[in-house]
């Protein structure tokens, strides 16, 4: 069977230990070239965005949970008051 009846030939690459795909050529149009740098853009500014987004959030939760004291845990971080309550815990199991 070859690829002119819609079936996969043999790989090539494979047999030389080349990555998959590193001979193809492809051909665009001016249009699907501008369209495909686009979808680049896009993409690349979703994960930056993301990223910066998780780095806040990661930065909020560590100032929350052991910088920030809570009138509800006697004045004490969240770490603090977990840390100090530990033992008593342990002991209750």
């Amino acid at each position: 069977m070859t690829l002119a009846q819609g079936l996969p030939g043999p790989d090539i690459n494979a047999a030389v230990g080349a990555a998959p795909f590193a001979a193809a050529t492809v051909i665009l149009t001016k249009q699907e070239h501008i369209e495909l740098v686009m979808d680049v853009a896009y993409w690349r500014t979703q994960f930056d965005r993301r990223v910066a987004r998780d780095a806040r959030r990661e930065r909020n939760y560590r100032l929350h949970n052991s910088a920030r004291p809570h009138s509800s845990l006697d004045k004490q971080t969240p770490e603090e008051f977990y840390f100090a309550t530990l033992p008593t815990i342990k002991q209750a199991a």
